[in-house]
């Protein structure tokens, strides 16, 4: 082989990543043989699908529809013109809603279900919280936080959604 072909420099270096050629050799990033995913037993914990069957129910009587672990990034936009769009970007990136209410006519995102376990009471949890909280506040995207529990009574979970909603 050639010195040309083993280093193809940067431009032949650069070509192949915009190609998808990835690193060369096994450098860093480089990933080849079988692909090392698999399926997830269940989408939801079963607490998160005790509380969701409840909201379901709810959510049905105002004509709306549950989307669960929805990612900020999906949900959220930044305004136009926004200076430090990464570091905005960053404050959202790799995080999601626990529950979206969408208007099942339009699937117009409307309201924000936070269900609270006991993970949420770190300090560094607390602080991912409120960032979660200021970002759809500037959305005007109402949240309301949910503690989580062994059950959850239909009716006084309608009115915490309705007084978030209101």
């Amino acid at each position: 082989m050639s010195n040309q072909e083993s280093n193809p420099g940067c431009l032949g270096r650069l070509l192949q990543l915009l190609a998808g050629g990835g690193a060369a050799g096994k450098g860093a990033g480089s990933v080849d043989g079988p692909w090392p995913y698999r399926r997830r037993k269940y989408l939801l914990s079963r607490a998160e699908f005790s509380f969701f069957r409840v909201l379901q129910g709810v959510a049905v009587e105002n004509d709306w529809v549950v989307c669960p672990k929805v990612n900020l990034n999906d949900l959220l936009l930044l305004e136009k013109g926004t200076e430090n769009r990464m570091a905005w970007l960053n404050k959202i990136n790799r995080k999601h809603a626990d529950f979206v209410l969408c208007d099942a006519q339009t699937m117009q995102p409307v309201m924000v279900v936070e269900l609270d376990d006991k993970s949420h009471q770190s300090a560094s949890a607390q602080k991912r919280d409120a960032d979660k909280d200021r970002a759809l506040a500037a959305a005007d995207l109402p949240i309301v936080r949910i503690p989580a529990a062994k059950g959850y009574e239909p009716a006084t979970l309608r009115d915490q959604l309705a007084a978030a909603f209101a």
